[in-house]
């Protein structure tokens, strides 16, 4: 539009800054994608992203039953404590997990 024009020759980089609600769940897909790689069966990294991407699965299929189709609604806190608390266990076993649970995975959980 001509507003979304004027607006990005007066301030550059306007144009950039759309934001995405998307672009979480989509790193994370990508993550949980790339950790099924064959050739990271024995990365630590990757084994704990499978068994957080099972638990995640399993919260996203209530929150689904409760209407929702992600983890934001208010009345999905208890989901969320859920994938906290299970993220700090799997970190406990493979501690590498931890960064990318810090970097990117607390983002949809801690809110």
């Amino acid at each position: 539009s001509k507003y979304r024009d004027m607006l990005n020759a007066k301030y550059p980089g306007y144009a950039q800054m759309a934001y995405d609600p998307n672009k979480v769940p989509k790193q994370i897909e990508s993550l949980v994608k790339a950790a099924q790689r064959p050739d990271l069966d024995n990365n630590q990294v990757a084994q704990g992203v499978r068994y957080y991407s099972q638990l995640r699965s399993q919260a996203l299929v209530e929150a689904g039953n409760r209407g929702h189709n992600s983890l934001t609604a208010k009345s999905d806190q208890d989901l969320r404590d859920y994938l906290a608390s299970y993220a700090r266990a799997i970190t406990q076993k493979y501690p590498d997990f931890g960064r990318v649970y810090d970097r990117l995975l607390s983002k949809e959980v801690e809110q």
